[in-house]
């Protein structure tokens, strides 16, 4: 259980990290950085999805439904 309330702030924190990091690109002006940006961006969200479909399993395990937040 201890892993599985882990796995959930861990996601709730990347999630709030990715939407502040898109909302900053989104608002600059294009900079020599701006794919670089993207890809990290990229990266960011393929381990939120990987860590999300973790809670979803370790959600399972415990016996407990997972419920994805839907901000």
């Amino acid at each position: 259980m201890r892993e599985l309330a882990w796995s959930k702030l861990y996601t709730k924190v990347m999630h709030k990290d990715l939407g502040a990091i898109s909302t900053a690109v989104r608002k600059s002006r294009p900079t020599a950085a701006e794919p670089e940006m993207k890809k990290s961006a990229e990266k960011l969200r393929d381990q939120l999805k990987n860590a999300n479909r973790t809670v979803g399993e370790l959600s399972e395990h415990a016996g407990i439904r997972h419920m994805p937040d839907k901000k």
